[in-house]
């Protein structure tokens, strides 16, 4: 019987970590697509690496502030639409133009307002990648692995992290100071190069293909990327059932479906949400400034002043210790990514911002007894401080980093899912913009210490916000999620009973004269047994 099945089957699958069922081109497909992530950390790290030394002499910090903050605030809806009008494989390989484009013009630079152009650039990329990937990735992925697949983004953009920080150190230890980041910019259009090559192997996303009628295309990617035949031709029905296409149509291409419009779109994402729309706005964008307002981006940036009151001076010791502890960040996010198919993503998510907690606590009151601890020589300031940043890190890669992604890009509905990620991919990256730009401001009003203990109390309060408003979404299909949003009929009895529904269901309560629908007032509902003895129809 198990030899007849792998025989119907038409992917190829390696199991991993107990029964984990990884298809191989699945697998692929989303370790492709998460690379662009490596872009988006590697060239933010360039950019930076630029600022500090051209932005700085041309006295101009407030320009590129501006950029930073404004491109994201355009740029979510441009991605959202533009995903929707050219598909997910296009819109990364459009992403990465903007990298090779922004890379280019930065590196060639002779005039601040040059180099701002090509900055804008570079952050039109960044917003695409994080708007995109995690999105084609879920698309791509059946609901058993999705949570691993959807939180190799991070993992790459830990890596983006290492090879910037690698990168970095080289050019500044080889070039002068005024070449040394033109050269860094220059091999992130050589990288960007590659990854396009790459990235022509994506297929479209299955979800792409059925809004636009190509079910011969749907079914071809699904039958690669689902474990048996069968399974692809359940996705495949569910898709058509999500988005409007008769159950019935099996021509390899049939009639477009009805697309919504961007105004309806945004209608019905922020300005008449329905109650399920509204809860998962809510858990979706909180999460995404949540992931960057506990403070992990001022201790990115305060960590070389943390290692060197430890001890730890030279920039040659500052890059084997970062590089070492980012490379055990890659493996704790790893870790999480098997766990959170296995756990769920909220108990990592509280888990994580428990651990912050007391880990920000600690960094802050060390940090305030360092400036007395040189007059009375108490020598364990130093390591406990290294020791209590290294722990928040920790704690961050294990939840609030790798889930927050993956929670973002499957909570929305199908039709909404670009519009929905692009929103919380924006929040999360002014959120770590304007961190960036006032946390060293606010180290000199208030001291690191202080600023520290501020972010222990929004941990405090982010891990309310989770337990409160962050519901779990682990072996939730997003196809269900679409069936409770639409029209449902329920045959029962021989009567036909149609109701427009804006509540998910938890139960059904049936009566024997009359059919009886009882709501339920949390997003997402929990997994129920009664589906499968009852027929739906949308």
């Amino acid at each position: 019987m198990g030899n007849e099945r792998a025989n119907r089957s038409t992917t190829t699958s390696f199991k991993s970590f107990g029964q984990l069922n990884l298809n191989k081109y699945t697998f692929t497909g989303a370790l492709l697509c998460s690379m662009t992530f490596i872009l988006a950390e590697f060239d933010g790290a360039g950019i930076s690496s630029a600022v500090k030394i051209f932005m700085q002499k041309n006295h101009n910090m407030v320009y590129y502030e501006f950029v930073s903050l404004a491109v994201p605030l355009i740029e979510w809806l441009v991605a959202g639409r533009i995903s929707g009008w050219v598909g997910s494989r296009r819109s990364l390989l459009l992403s990465v133009v903007l990298y090779f484009l922004g890379s280019l013009i930065t590196c060639l630079a002779q005039n601040y307002v040059v180099f701002l152009v090509g900055s804008c650039f570079v952050s039109s990329g960044i917003v695409f990648t994080k708007t995109v990937a995690p999105v084609y990735v879920i698309e791509l992925s059946p609901d058993s692995t999705r949570g691993l697949l959807a939180s190799f983004v991070e993992i790459f953009a830990t890596v983006g992290m290492v090879l910037g920080d690698i990168t970095t150190y080289f050019c500044s230890a080889n070039f002068s100071m005024d070449l040394g980041w033109r050269v860094m910019l220059g091999i992130g259009t050589i990288l960007s190069f590659l990854l396009f090559i790459f990235l022509m192997a994506l297929p479209e996303s299955p979800f792409w293909l059925v809004s636009r009628g190509k079910l011969g295309e749907a079914k071809r990617v699904l039958a690669k990327t689902s474990e048996s035949s069968e399974a692809a031709e359940l996705r495949l029905t569910k898709l058509k059932s999500a988005l409007g296409v008769p159950e019935q149509s099996l021509n390899d291409i049939v009639p477009q479906p009805k697309q919504r419009t961007f105004a309806e779109s945004l209608k019905d994402l922020l300005l008449r949400p329905s109650p399920s729309v509204r809860r998962a706005l809510i858990a979706a964008v909180g999460l995404s400034f949540i992931r960057n307002a506990t403070g992990v981006d001022a201790l990115n940036l305060y960590k070389n002043r943390i290692m060197s009151f430890a001890g730890i001076k030279t920039e040659r010791e500052i890059l084997i210790l970062t590089t070492a502890v980012r490379l055990i960040y890659v493996f704790l996010e790893l870790t999480a990514g098997f766990l959170i198919d296995r756990i769920g993503r909220r108990p990592l998510l509280l888990a994580s911002a428990g651990g912050m907690i007391p880990s920000l606590a600690g960094l802050g009151l060390v940090l305030r007894s360092i400036p007395r601890s040189k007059h009375h020589k108490n020598v364990w300031a130093g390591p406990l401080s290294l020791v209590m940043s290294q722990s928040c890190f920790l704690f961050f890669f294990i939840g609030l980093g790798p889930s927050t992604w993956v929670y973002c890009s499957e909570i929305f509905p199908v039709t909404l899912r670009a519009y929905g990620t692009g929103l919380g991919a924006m929040v999360n990256t002014v959120t770590r913009a304007v961190m960036s730009m006032t946390c060293l401001t606010i180290f000199v009003e208030i001291t690191a210490g202080g600023y520290f203990l501020i972010c222990a109390g929004l941990a405090t309060l982010a891990l309310l916000y989770i337990y409160k408003l962050v519901p779990e979404t682990r072996d939730f299909s997003f196809f269900e999620e679409e069936i409770l949003r639409s029209e449902v009929h329920v045959e029962q009895s021989g009567a036909l009973i149609a109701t427009n529904l804006e509540e998910p269901i938890l139960s059904w309560d049936i009566d024997k004269k009359q059919s009886k629908l009882r709501m339920c007032n949390t997003f997402p509902p929990c997994r129920y047994s009664t589906f499968d003895s009852l027929k739906l129809k949308v």
